[in-house]
């Protein structure tokens, strides 16, 4: 909800985008169907003192298939295997869907926070939900 429309890309978000891969401070995915690896999402994850903050989207046209059940979960299995103390993620609060799937994990309200979407004027309150893994 936070990406902003094509039409309202500019300069400053595109060199973000064209300096993802290179980033040292987080680590961004592309999800891709099992069998045809045909891409269906994004995740991203960036580490800090023990904290893994993360950031999921899967393409409209596969809501509903257990995909973002599958790309959180890879990202808990990760995380845990890294040794990482807890797992955050900030979601509007208009996002039932993606709040329930954080719930369906355990995560929990951590703190309340807001955002603009890039390019415009809108505004998303949200929260942000932590899982601790110890």
């Amino acid at each position: 909800m936070s990406d902003p429309v094509r039409e309202n890309m500019d300069d400053a978000y595109l060199k973000c985008v064209d300096e993802m891969e290179d980033n040292p401070e987080g680590y961004y995915l592309i999800a891709e169907l099992k069998e045809n690896v045909t891409p269906v999402g994004t995740c991203c994850i960036f580490p800090e003192n023990g904290n893994y903050d993360i950031g999921y989207c899967i393409s409209k046209d596969h809501w509903k298939e257990g995909l973002g059940t599958e790309v959180v979960e890879a990202i808990i299995g990760w995380v845990k295997a890294e040794g990482g103390k807890s797992i955050t993620g900030e979601v509007a609060d208009i996002n039932l869907a993606s709040i329930a799937l954080l719930r369906k994990f355990g995560f929990s309200e951590d703190r309340k926070t807001r955002y603009k979407k890039w390019g415009e004027e809108t505004f998303f309150d949200a929260h942000y939900y932590r899982l601790n893994l110890e």
